[in-house]
């Protein structure tokens, strides 16, 4: 403890001390201010002095005084009281009258150090801390005068040494640190508190010698990228070329100082090295490859590569020891670079390559070179060798294979597959066709298929040996299983085990693995509580597979056990999501502040860093913000203020920190609101509200043109994902050099919620930076490494403008972009220039058009060669899938004929897939031809959301095991017409019977096709099963009618009082919901419509009157609305559609952080317009001004729009309190309590605080 407290007390006093200091030379001042990293190149007489070290005035004494209420605080592992002192100290302070802590309490302080009120620290007891600092410093210190002054030292009360800041450590003069030893360097170190300005004012005042001395004693602690912020790795760099020069200049000696910090270097360090350097540098990286935490980024990754193509030549001269040497970096290496490599020597390295993870496109040209080796032959050696690669094979190269190949590479080929796609069904197919009739297989034939057995059809899972299953379960259990093939498989098991009707146990659970998932939500009720909890780790693993029912029958089971959801919530993980927020309102404060003891629930850091165990679950929206309110705040700062929050607590508080209100971001201290943004960024999730608060907490807490002395560590820590939200303007004025790491670091970015305006002006401005900014400039790669995913936003004279190289490499990124028609007119006139005429096009050229293929013309479809088509028809229309999730973001930036283009590309697209496959079928002897296609389940699966080609005539003509097999797949198809659905519904009544005959299992299996049941039909489904409900009610396509007449149904068969519904009945229901009247849904209990709040403020289906009556329940579960805090408005969510306009008109800034955007444009336009002020309406996010409607806007008077404007075009409008009017004052007791809670968290973190 007193290493920490009295040694920044000490530089305190150091710095604003006069002895012996002398005035700073004014052509030194205005030099060293203009110096934005060392070396400074600065007169010779400016020696000794720094940028961050001149002569304290008076204003800077006062200033310092300040910060003693102002500065951020650590607690080391290894704390303990001074000898003599009592804790008890803490807890009798008391504060005069008004006493703010977070606030300008100058006066009061010096009072308090005139009057001794305080209560005041022994002489012994500062001696005894003088004892902690490094012996050359008191040296020095006690030759300034100052020590000797004990007595007016022992002024100082400890609370105030406590709240010295780290802030006044890099203004220590540099004369000061001239005879340190590395030891004691280390020690200074670590009362930086990992804060990088600091750390870099310590590194280049040292001799060079005591530089490489301290980095060598550094290498020895524990000092990692695994627990280290990426910001300190660039100060260390920075250091280093302070101390040897830039890049070009070091020899590989100084390549080993990098060591554990080579992380930090940049794009433009990394291409700037010697080749003996570069060397050295690929050695160091490579030690450790396979699983080193510490990885570039992308952009560095690639500059390794560029830099190698520079010593090395292009790609095609490097031999096998150099490809080895870049390791996985490969990875990175455009497709065009891969196709470059001899394919011998892609073969010899094939078995190191082949464990490395490709993305699929770059997986997949590998594949192609290697095979096009005169050695390839594909036998099971070589097919073992692929590795991770064999997840990329075709359909048709495994159904090339022979059986016995297929079978020997098997427990390779089982482990890379992935979903249940035509290479699956191959496999499994050919091990089927290896092992023999599948009712005779024993568990050691089932092991065999591993992942591949969800290429099983759903027959061959109905016949095999339920004795054999159970035996094997676990082996499959990773398999990606339909739905339908899971509950085959379930049931097997079930019928397979002892005592069948036994609830399913723990260790079955954990057996089953991922395949719990087909277990129903009455197997969850019907569970042993205490079964439940042990299963949580199994159970979270398979969330995602999940439905909401058999999730909130989980939770029930949890709620309702002895010591409820508090004693596991720490253990549920990402399943915590679920807890309705009435329920984890109960749990303890104490347990959620826990500290973590397992990684498994770690979801937004490395596994090194410590943090509390509520920090590393994604909790949703309502949660993080109740969460923040009542743990973080309460515990850390009582008085409303978050000052006292700094980098490390942040990290340590983890997703906890996701909770913050703008309110909230504007009270953190300013001092250092750059590491604290950094600590804040390390986490994603930050809504866009949060953002721009952020940006505006930074431009407040900085000067004037701020980004204009941003350094490369700043824009690190920042990260794209905040660096976005910064204007034009200021990312324009970040120096160059920064400039460029901060436009790569939002290349990486999801864009597709930035205003497109911005991003094509940003794409532009990174052109002109780069010089090519003129009509006949050539973009090459490196340019578009820089674009990163503003690849999308280039327009089509820069797309034309790409060299053939560039152009080629860009296509596989541009498959998702949102394109306008000129731009993909400019796309599909590069296709043709760069391939030919599209008959020529193999399978390999095709794949890397992907969605790109919606741009070209009909005719140049219908020359596409129909067998090389097929064989990538199902990656083309996976890529279309991926595509076609994201066009709801495309069409808010998109005109309606854009659109309309889109589509109509991606349906030829289908058609010509469709037929492609459709010939390759009628092509084989072994299909019987009739005068209309029928469609195979291998064809439905193929396709995904492409089934939108099948014409009404081909639907009908389907074989009804065919469509038993798939219609989960068919189900779930969004692009059907009214006609397609209908003739899929015909065809399940053929396959079923009529709606009365079909099963709940066969009911949840139809999917959105269930739409097309009449209202006759609806009053006869069995819909006594809450999963089926569920899987066929979620869909938001249902008619006010349907929606009636299904309530009606589920209704009359449960025989329940409506007010005896639980929320899992409520759950179950989900859009039938609003098929209630809104008396009936008054008749609801409030406590159940309490628990399942968030599921119902989901819903998309029901009318304003309709949440007007949930609007009571509300009230009843979370009190009256006008005491609503933001959490609870993000719990309720589509609720506010039944708002009146009074209570639409007393939200503001705060509240409006919870309330869901898509809810937004579903008040009805008179109460939008009679309720929103313009005052509140400039008070909405971006995503909520994009939800109001165009009906809503004409209603609005011009006041109202312009403040709409405002927002959407990201004019800053200061609307709120100040922030010094806005923080409540806390009690005296608050006050005294914020120390001891501050000193139990940090006591907690049990961490060194390290560089």
């Amino acid at each position: 403890m007193g290493r920490t407290l009295f040694v920044v007390c000490i530089l305190f006093l150091v710095n604003a001390g006069r002895g012996g200091a002398q005035k700073m030379p004014p052509q030194c001042e205005m030099c060293l201010s203009q110096c934005r990293r060392p070396p400074c190149n600065c007169p010779k007489e400016c020696e000794g002095y720094s940028s961050q070290s001149s002569n304290p005035t008076d204003e800077m004494m006062e200033q310092f005084l300040q910060f003693f209420v102002n500065g951020s605080f650590h607690f080391p592992p290894d704390f303990s009281f001074p000898q003599g002192f009592d804790p008890s100290i803490l807890d009798n302070i008391k504060f005069p009258e008004n006493y703010d802590l977070a606030h300008d309490n100058h006066q009061w302080h010096e009072n308090g150090l005139d009057q001794g009120i305080h209560g005041s620290m022994s002489e012994s007891m500062l001696h005894d801390m003088l004892e902690m600092l490094p012996g050359a410093l008191r040296a020095r210190l006690e030759l300034t005068g100052i020590l000797p002054n004990i007595e007016t030292m022992s002024q100082l009360h400890y609370k105030e040494i406590l709240l010295l800041p780290e802030s006044i450590i890099k203004r220590l003069n540099s004369n000061l640190l001239a005879d340190l030893n590395a030891t004691d360097v280390m020690k200074l170190l670590q009362l930086t508190q990992g804060k990088a300005e600091s750390i870099l004012h310590i590194f280049t005042h040292l001799s060079q010698d005591l530089f490489r001395r301290t980095l060598s004693q550094v290498k020895q602690e524990e000092v990692s990228c695994a627990n280290t912020p990426k910001s300190i790795f660039i100060t260390v760099i920075s250091a280093i070329e302070h101390h040897f020069g830039r890049p070009r200049n070091w020899r590989p000696e100084i390549i080993q100082l990098l060591d554990p910090f080579k992380t930090g270097l940049n794009a433009e360090q990394i291409k700037m090295l010697s080749k003996e350097a570069f060397e050295a540098l690929l050695a160091s990286f490579t030690r450790n490859q396979t699983n080193d935490p510490c990885k570039f980024e992308r952009s560095e990754r690639r500059a390794i590569l560029i830099a190698g193509m520079r010593h090395w030549g292009r790609v095609s001269y490097w031999n096998k020891d150099k490809l080895l040497s870049v390791g996985p970096i490969m990875m990175d290496m455009t497709p065009n670079e891969l196709k470059m490599i001899s394919p011998s020597i892609m073969m010899e390295i094939l078995p190191i390559v082949g464990q490395y993870q490709f993305e699929h496109n770059r997986g997949r040209v590998v594949i192609n070179v290697v095979t096009r080796s005169p050695d390839w032959n594909w036998s099971s050696l070589q097919v073992k060798s692929l590795g991770n690669l064999s997840g990329f094979l075709h359909g048709k190269e495994i159904q090339k294979l022979p059986a016995e190949t297929i079978t020997a590479a098997s427990s390779e080929l089982v482990k890379s597959v992935r979903g249940r796609g035509s290479q699956v069904r191959n496999i499994a197919s050919k091990i089927t066709e290896a092992l023999g009739d599948v009712r005779n297989w024993n568990k050691d034939n089932v092991k065999t298929l591993g992942r591949a057995a969800s290429g099983l059809k759903v027959k061959d899972l109905e016949e095999l040996p339920a004795s054999a299953l159970v035996e094997s379960v676990a082996d499959i259990a990773k398999s990606d299983f339909s739905r339908r093939q899971r509950q085959v498989v379930l049931k097997k098991f079930k019928e397979g085990r002892q005592n069948a009707k036994q609830p399913i146990s723990s260790t079955e659970v954990k057996q089953l693995g991922n395949l719990v998932a087909g277990l129903k939500s009455s197997d969850f009720r019907k569970m042993d509580s205490t079964d439940i909890k042990e299963s949580l780790s199994t159970l979270r693993e398979a969330k995602d597979k999940m439905d909401k029912t058999q999730k909130f029958e989980i939770m029930r089971k949890l709620k309702r056990s002895k010591g409820g959801i508090g004693e596991v919530v720490m253990e549920m993980g990402d399943l915590a999501k679920e807890v309705p927020l009435n329920s984890l309102k109960n749990v303890s404060l104490l347990t959620l502040l826990e500290p973590s003891q397992s990684s498994e629930t770690n979801d937004t850091q490395e596994d090194d860093v410590p943090v509390v165990g509520a920090g590393r679950i994604k909790w949703s929206k309502s949660q993080s913000m109740m969460m923040f309110r009542e743990v973080v705040k309460k515990t850390l700062a009582p008085s409303g203020s978050l000052e006292a929050l700094d980098a490390g607590t942040i990290r340590y508080m983890g997703t906890l920190s996701l909770g913050m209100t703008c309110k909230d971001i504007r009270s953190l201290l300013d001092d250092n609101i750059i590491s604290i943004a950094g600590a804040m960024m390390e986490l994603n999730r930050w809504t866009d509200r949060q953002l721009y608060c952020l940006i505006d907490k930074i431009r407040n807490s900085l000067s004037r043109n701020f980004t204009a002395t941003f350094t490369e560590s700043d824009v690190v820590q920042l990260t794209g994902q905040l660096l976005i939200k910064l204007s034009v303007r200021e990312l324009t004025e970040i120096p160059a050099f920064e400039r460029e790491i901060a436009y790569t670091s939002i290349g990486q970015e999801d864009l597709t919620d930035v205003k497109p305006i911005k991003r094509r002006q940003l794409a532009r401005r990174v052109l002109k930076d780069r010089g090519k900014e003129s009509e006949d400039s050539e973009i090459d790669s490196e340019d578009l490494d820089v674009l990163g995913n503003m690849i999308c936003d280039l327009d089509e004279g820069a797309i034309d403008g790409m060299s053939s190289d560039a152009f080629n490499n860009a296509i596989y990124d541009m498959h998702t972009c949102c394109f306008k028609e000129p731009q993909r007119a400019a796309v599909r006139s590069r296709i043709i220039k760069e391939n030919g005429n599209a008959d020529s096009w193999n399978s390999e050229q095709l794949t890397s058009f992907g969605t790109l293929m919606g741009s070209l013309e009909e005719e140049e479809i219908d020359q596409i060669d129909q067998d090389e088509f097929s064989t990538v028809a199902e990656e083309i229309m996976s890529d279309f899938g991926d595509f076609l999730d994201k066009t709801e973001e495309c069409a808010k930036e998109l005109s309606t004929e854009d659109m309309d283009s889109i589509n109509e590309g991606f349906k030829r697209v289908a058609i010509s897939a469709k037929d492609a496959l459709v010939s390759a079928a009628q092509s084989s002897p072994a299909r019987k031809k009739r005068e209309t296609y029928s469609p195979t389940c291998n064809e439905i699966e193929v396709l995904g959301e492409g089934n939108v080609a099948w014409t009404v005539e081909e639907l009908l003509a389907m074989e009804t095991v065919e469509f038993d097999n798939c219609a989960e797949t068919l189900g779930q198809v969004e692009s059907f017409t009214a006609e397609q659905l209908d003739a899929l519904l015909q065809k399940a009544k053929q396959t079923w019977g009529e709606a009365a005959e079909m099963e709940p299992s066969e009911i949840q299996q139809l999917g959105r096709i269930a739409s097309r049941f009449s209202i006759n039909d609806i009053g006869n489904l069995n819909l006594t099963d809450n999963d089926a409900v569920y899987d066929i009610a979620v869909h938001n396509i249902w008619t006010t009618e349907q929606l009636s007449a299904a309530f009606e149904r589920y209704h009359s068969l449960s025989g329940d009082d409506l007010s005896a519904y639980e929320a899992s009945t409520l759950v179950a229901l989900a859009n039938f919901v609003c098929g209630m009247t809104p008396t009936q849904i008054a008749s609801l209990d409030s406590s159940s419509y309490g628990e399942a709040a968030a599921v119902v403020g989901e819903l998309e289906s029901c009318s304003p009157n309709q949440w007007a009556a949930f609007k009571d329940h509300s009230i009843a579960e979370f009190g009256p609305i006008d005491s609503w805090q933001p959490d609870v408005y993000a719990e309720v969510g589509s609720l506010i559609v039944g708002f009146t306009a009074v209570e639409l008109g007393n939200l503001d800034n705060t509240t409006l952080a919870g309330v869901k955007a898509s809810a937004i444009g579903w008040i009805p336009a008179d109460t939008f317009a009679a309720g929103f002020s313009a005052a509140v309406l400039a008070s909405f996010d971006a995503e909520q001004v994009e939800a109001v409607t165009e009906l809503q806007r004409a209603a609005l008077s011009d006041d109202q729009l312009a403040a709409l404007d405002q927002v959407e075009y990201e004019i800053v409008v200061t609307t709120e309190i100040p922030v010094s009017a806005a923080v409540e004052v806390a009690s005296p007791s608050d006050k005294a309590a914020l120390f001891v809670t501050i000193f139990i968290i940090q006591a907690i973190l049990n961490v060194s605080l390290r560089i």
